[in-house]
């Protein structure tokens, strides 16, 4: 693991700063010539982006930020990842999730699947990349996991023993796109823990009012490796094959076509709630059923309804609801971000 960043890496940070800021980079302006796209970077007025974000918005990610950073509230969630957790040289990669009210019934599909000796908008994605930066400043690498994917087999093999990956600093699903919201999806992605993605992670922290404006924190991760601070980082974007965006209409066509033995996880794509259920149903990756434990009679998949919100999420079982009412709950943001953990 790389104890310093290479020359020229994610700076020069002006002096008295501990990381590069909006003013500092410029996003806006160096995304100004692409790529384009829906949720790009535009902001003609200002290459910093500041003029573009509606002031509420502003005040609310600085909010987070705050509570992001605080000293205090983070040896708290420091206390609590070392009580979950075993030591970063014992540890395997440390899975990051988070879901909204609309989303928890996949996050528990998800973890139906999982083997039982597992322990298991704007807003949520800035909590979530909070969570991702602090971890992997403790020495842990993170794999930063969307609710909405299945796994067929493990993906530690092509992500950490491949020969291709072993040398990567980030690795991660591909997004097939020409515009900004490409190369990379940024719901399956694994981030190494040394000094470069350090950096990366605390810079995407500052870009907190960049989540609150675009809704799209997908947009905001590719244009930060493309900027030219970043550009020595090393990722890789492992073949379509193994990491499968799911677009189908039966469970036949569109990508299922490219299943193959090879495939480790499959993850819908799709903006609609309703239709990542449908289509995990169709591709037989739906598991929340009478074999689960989250699962109780009442939770059904009719009950899912066309609007996306899911009646299912209510009815499962006690210490499974409670276990997730402390990530959608809590009042106040310093206690959503402590309950992410």
């Amino acid at each position: 693991v790389p104890e310093k960043t290479p020359d020229g890496f994610g700076g020069p940070v002006p002096k008295g700063k501990e990381v590069s800021s909006l003013e500092d980079l410029k996003m806006c302006g160096a995304e100004a010539n692409g790529p384009r796209g829906y949720r790009w970077l535009d902001c003609s007025e200002d290459p910093t982006c500041l003029k573009c974000i509606p002031f509420q918005k502003l005040q609310l990610a600085k909010d987070m930020q705050r509570a992001c950073l605080d000293s205090e509230l983070r040896k708290q969630r420091n206390d609590i990842i070392r009580k979950l957790l075993p030591p970063p040289e014992e540890a395997g990669p440390v899975i990051i999730m988070a879901a909204n009210e609309k989303m928890v019934y996949l996050a528990l599909n998800w973890a139906c699947r999982m083997p039982s000796k597992m322990d298991g908008h704007e807003a949520t994605q800035t909590m979530m990349f909070c969570m991702l930066h602090q971890v992997v400043e403790m020495g842990y690498h993170a794999l930063l996991h969307d609710v909405d994917i299945a796994w067929l087999k493990t993906p530690w093999e092509p992500l950490l023993h491949s020969p291709k990956g072993i040398n990567m600093d980030i690795q991660g699903q591909l997004a097939p796109r020409w515009d900004a919201h490409g190369v990379m999806n940024s719901g399956f992605v694994l981030f190494r823990s040394n000094a470069k993605v350090k950096v990366y992670l605390r810079t995407m922290v500052e870009l907190t009012p960049l989540f609150m404006w675009l809704h799209s924190d997908q947009v905001i991760y590719n244009s930060l490796i493309r900027h030219w601070r970043f550009r020595q980082i090393h990722f890789q974007v492992v073949p379509r094959s193994v990491f499968l965006d799911l677009h189908t209409k039966d469970g036949v066509s569109g990508t299922m076509s490219q299943l193959t033995n090879e495939t480790c996880i499959v993850h819908v794509i799709s903006h609609s709630p309703f239709h990542k259920f449908q289509r995990m149903q169709q591709s037989k990756q739906w598991y929340l059923n009478d074999k689960c434990v989250t699962y109780t009679d009442s939770c059904h998949q009719k009950e899912v309804d066309q609007t996306g919100a899911s009646k299912c999420h209510v009815n499962v079982k006690k210490e499974c609801r409670e276990e997730w009412e402390l990530v959608c709950r809590k009042p106040g943001i310093e206690q959503r971000l402590i309950g992410l953990v």
